[in-house]
């Protein structure tokens, strides 16, 4: 749920009262960003993705089956880490465009949620 627009500068008050107390640990957090961090996980993720499935290559050529087995759900593991990562940092970059781009303009899929939360909030009331 994105900021409401009071709470993104008190927020940004907030950010620039730290930069100004302690500038050492306010660069060193903001070297240490959710961006930098997903796209690393990532990379290790991906990584696995590729020794599990030499593993499974590894189980199907020696015929042992543990190995294969385990390879397969190392390989799943890290789809399924990776594919979460990948999502997290697309709606966070979805969401930061859409909190640049102010405007009449919505997707359908927020009108809808408005719509519903209308709806709710108005079925509460009777």
């Amino acid at each position: 749920m994105p900021l409401s627009e009071h709470e993104q500068r008190l927020l940004d008050q907030i950010e620039r009262q730290l930069y100004a107390d302690d500038p050492k640990f306010a660069s060193a957090v903001r070297a240490h960003d959710l961006r930098s961090h997903l796209v690393k996980r990532i990379k290790r993720f991906a990584a696995l993705l590729v020794l599990g499935l030499a593993a499974l290559v590894a189980g199907t050529v020696l015929r042992n089956v543990v190995l294969g087995v385990a390879g397969f759900l190392v390989m799943l593991a890290a789809i399924l880490v990776v594919g979460r990562s990948v999502t997290k940092l697309s709606d966070r970059e979805g969401r930061s465009r859409a909190s640049k781009v102010k405007g009449p303009k919505s997707s359908f899929r927020e009108r809808a949620e408005e719509r519903f939360r209308r709806r709710i909030e108005g079925d509460g009331d009777r």
